[in-house]
């Protein structure tokens, strides 16, 4: 048999037993503690990815709609490209030969138009001249710019007319091609294109009109007119302009020579 307990020491180690267990109870109340600020702490971090993640997925959608936007931009450009290449190529083509005036019978022909006219392109005639150029300003009031010296449109685009390579020249006033209610008439005489106004002795001739007899004995003149034609794309209303370098082709130049005599005057094309 083991030796006697005494009383004092069962008291000695029940009081440090107690004192053992009330310190590990506080140690698990501060790892209790711990661990539920942990938890929070990684509650915190679980929400804030997942709004980086909510954050990620709406610019991958913006991404994924951005390309989409650009692959059909890129898609769209590459068509109109490929149709701007195809319609270059074609004009390259057409205008190797380019367009060609001569004279045969008095008559006017061009060579070279058929294909351009085949893709809806019309002729255009053109003068030498000075010419100011009306501009309407902001509050409505017409004016005119600086008076320049080059080719210049004359009439519209239903000026002239071209069957089977001859030339015919619109006779209606210039100021009223575009009414509709007056038919076009053409006519294939020079002097129909001189239109000159005999009774003022004049040729309206852009800002400046050409005098028909001579300033000192009133006695005929020779005058020799600079014409030229090309082709371009119709008018798109009647108050567009169009310029030269608006034409698909070379300007095809030609002269009418005109000769003022009171009793018969003359006029005829000139060969370029």
């Amino acid at each position: 048999m083991g030796a006697p307990l005494l009383t004092a020491d069962a008291i000695t180690i029940k009081q440090a037993t107690t004192e053992r267990a009330g310190a590990m109870r506080a140690q698990h109340v501060n790892d209790l503690y711990d661990c539920k600020s942990a938890i929070r702490t990684l509650q915190s971090l679980v929400s804030i990815m997942q709004g980086n993640v909510a954050t990620l997925q709406t610019k991958a959608t913006d991404a994924e709609i951005g390309i989409n936007d650009l692959v059909n931009t890129t898609s769209t450009n590459a068509t109109n490209i490929s149709e701007l290449n195809t319609r270059t190529n074609r004009l390259s083509t057409m205008a190797h030969g380019q367009i060609s005036l001569q004279v045969i019978f008095d008559k006017l022909y061009v060579s070279g138009y058929a294909e351009l006219a085949a893709e809806g392109y019309v002729p255009y005639l053109f003068r030498r001249s000075k010419r100011k150029n009306r501009v309407t300003d902001l509050v409505g009031k017409v004016q005119r710019q600086d008076m320049h010296k080059g080719w210049h449109m004359m009439g519209r685009d239903n000026m002239l007319q071209v069957s089977n390579g001859l030339v015919s020249f619109n006779t209606k006033d210039r100021y009223m091609l575009t009414d509709i209610r007056e038919p076009d008439v053409y006519s294939t005489k020079a002097m129909d294109l001189v239109n000159p106004d005999l009774d003022k002795h004049r040729i309206p001739w852009g800002h400046s009109p050409i005098f028909t007899d001579n300033y000192i004995d009133s006695s005929p003149r020779l005058i020799v007119l600079d014409y030229a034609i090309a082709f371009g794309p119709r008018l798109r209303n009647e108050r567009e302009a169009i310029k030269p370098c608006n034409m698909v082709t070379n300007l095809a130049t030609f002269k009418v020579a005109f000769f003022s005599n009171n009793n018969a005057p003359y006029a005829a094309f000139i060969k370029p």
